[in-house]
């Protein structure tokens, strides 16, 4: 049986911690986030708690006075911003090592439920996308906690199979037409020009991305020391090969490959983190998230 991708020893590790936008996106209700539209508004709206990072001028002192616990106000010329999880659905994602805690789907559901978790108690909409031969529809963004359940049950109706759709890259970046925090979790095997361009494209529209690629460790070290056979999971095609002949090229190719990627990212304004399917995920989600915090600039 699967674990539910609401993990709650995962959940416990990012408790308190935020997801923000880095960049101006649009947005339609009153919230914590700072709209690209400006209106001559500033009439105070609501209070939400106060996390760490939080800039300090706005915490309301009176409302600390009478609860003492800091709460900081929010105007109505504040939106709250809508973030899509995407999610690869593809037989790849499917893959599991010997010892490995989880398939490199089943972490990734975990980590797409848990940032939609995250999203959604802070009062923004979270959407959910799960691409691949059979994915269902996407899930619109919603801004209530029933969307957590929604997007638990959309993630548990997923078995990874097949081969990504041609052109996909390009289809999400045409898929949303508002700007958005979008994050990706895949294993990011698709031909690297598409991905690139997709990626390129998503930034030119505005979007906040945030791609965190998810690995089997046997993927990056290739351990594999006898005469085996190799099946892909998406196409079928079977390998036989001598592991030993063709590791260093292998492990060669992959770095060349992840090099590749972390830098195309950085280089075009993407927050970009590997995940190892042996990696805690709350953990490493956690100094992720604190990370993006420090470097976010209004």
């Amino acid at each position: 049986m699967s674990p539910s991708p609401l993990d709650p020893h995962v959940l416990s590790q990012v408790a308190g911690l935020s997801l923000r936008v880095r960049r101006l996106v649009e947005g339609t209700l009153a919230g914590a986030h700072r709209s690209p539209r400006h209106g001559s508004s500033i009439e105070f709206a609501e209070h939400r708690k106060y996390t760490w990072g939080d800039d300090l001028r706005h915490v309301d002192w009176k409302a600390f006075g009478r609860t003492d616990r800091y709460y900081l106000k929010q105007f109505e010329d504040e939106t709250r911003f809508t973030a899509y999880v995407v999610v690869d659905a593809t037989g790849s994602m499917a893959y599991r090592s010997s010892g490995a805690p989880w398939s490199k789907f089943e972490a990734s559901q975990c980590l797409a439920a848990t940032l939609a978790w995250l999203v959604v108690m802070q009062g923004d909409a979270a959407g959910m996308w799960a691409v691949g031969s059979n994915g269902p529809p996407l899930l619109p963004a919603v801004a209530n906690r029933d969307q957590l359940r929604r997007i638990v049950d959309y993630l548990e109706q997923i078995e990874p199979s097949g081969t990504m759709p041609g052109g996909w890259w390009i289809e999400l970046a045409e898929r949303f037409q508002h700007r958005s925090l979008i994050v990706v979790v895949s294993d990011l095997f698709d031909p690297p020009g598409e991905m690139i361009k997709g990626l390129q494209r998503l930034r030119h529209a505005g979007h906040d991305v945030i791609v965190l690629q998810t690995l089997d460790p046997a993927e990056l070290t290739f351990p594999f020391a006898r005469t085996a056979r190799f099946t892909s999971l998406e196409t079928g095609q079977r390998l036989i090969t001598e592991p030993r002949s063709i590791r260093k090229a292998y492990r060669e190719e992959i770095t060349n490959f992840l090099q590749e990627i972390e830098s195309t990212c950085r280089g075009i304004g993407i927050d970009y983190q590997r995940i190892t399917t042996c990696d805690p995920l709350g953990k490493v989600l956690a100094a992720f998230l604190a990370w993006r915090k420090t470097k976010m600039a209004w």
